[in-house]
């Protein structure tokens, strides 16, 4: 599961970078997603390394992106099932 967080985030990057080239996204949005991506990703790294409290974290997590997905869009619809699913 937190691989998978991890591996949507990488990709996540990818398309908010591409979505600044095409002017989708402001250089300010860019960087507010961009400073959420890499908390969210840190938060994942720590839980791979520690699972204490590791449902709750992993919920916290999936809100994270649930919301950041909602203000800045997502590449795939099935990338967002399988996130709330």
């Amino acid at each position: 599961m937190i691989q998978s967080y991890k591996e949507l985030i990488k990709q996540t990057i990818v398309l908010y970078q591409d979505y600044k080239i095409k002017n989708i996204l402001s250089i300010n949005d860019l960087n507010i997603a961009l400073k959420a991506l890499n908390s969210i990703y840190e938060q994942c790294i720590e839980l791979e390394e520690n699972n204490t409290g590791l449902n709750s974290k992993l919920s916290a997590i999936k809100n994270d992106l649930t919301v950041l997905f909602r203000s800045y869009g997502i590449n795939s619809l099935n990338n967002l099932i399988k996130l709330l699913y």
